[in-house]
């Protein structure tokens, strides 16, 4: 795989985690305004890692697809 197909395929990552992310904060507000007591905890502890994690792995994609632009970008000079 090219250096460029792997730089496009971290943004399509990092762009999909983004989307992931705001799903699961979508889904911690939903567990916190109808849920009450054990059950909303357990529903805000399930979404709340879920967006965490998605928030995570789209940082690293997109610091990868950064990191391969500028290699892209020094290979050229």
């Amino acid at each position: 795989m090219t250096r460029n197909a792997k730089r496009i395929c971290s943004w399509w990552g990092a762009v999909l985690m983004l989307l992931l992310c705001l799903y699961a904060a979508m889904g911690i507000l939903q567990a916190g305004s109808i849920f009450t007591g054990e059950r909303a905890a357990q529903n805000l502890r399930f979404w709340g890692l879920i967006s965490t994690v998605s928030l995570l792995f789209s940082i690293v994609f997109g610091l990868i697809a950064i990191r391969l632009g500028r290699s892209a970008e020094q290979d050229l000079h």
